[in-house]
């Protein structure tokens, strides 16, 4: 068999599993297969010419970084990847807010983050100053995204 026609080969069935490691979940297994057959390639672009095995390790060695990261892009569209990867798009829970400006006691030692009772309601919020011991008198400053009150001490 030819030289060069094996190396094709080689680069060909690498490709391919690299291709395979997107959808089938082995661990790893199959992107370890595809380095050896990529090496055994480069190992034989040696054998053939010390040019054309420089030229195929530089080249593998510039593309890894722009093929690692096409392949984690694609990877998280793939039903495995969906899986595994969180959706930065999900909702943000609907919880009660305490009102702005409302003043209350810490039910719970806030480090910095706990639960204060305004009124009737307890509200978990968080501290701008960071500790506070509990039944300490604190006032709603503020709400983060998430809903959670900011406090400060009155």
């Amino acid at each position: 068999m030819d030289p060069l026609f094996f190396i094709l080969v080689c680069v060909i069935l690498g490709l391919s599993l690299l291709a395979a490691e997107l959808f089938i979940p082995s661990g790893g297994i199959i992107g370890l297969a595809a380095t050896a057959v990529f090496g055994i390639a480069i190992v034989m672009g040696f054998v053939v010419s010390t040019w054309l095995g420089l030229a195929m390790l530089v080249g593998g060695l510039v593309a890894f970084p722009f093929v690692f990261s096409a392949m984690m892009k694609l990877w998280q569209k793939t039903p495995a990847g969906r899986a595994l990867v969180l959706n930065s798009s999900t909702p943000a829970m609907d919880r009660p807010r305490a009102p702005l400006d409302s003043s209350g006691v810490t039910v719970t030692q806030l480090r910095p983050m706990g639960e204060a009772e305004f009124g009737t309601s307890t509200f978990e919020v968080i501290s701008e100053t960071g500790s506070l011991e509990r039944g300490i008198r604190v006032r709603v400053v503020g709400h983060r995204d998430d809903g959670v009150a900011v406090v400060r001490v009155t």
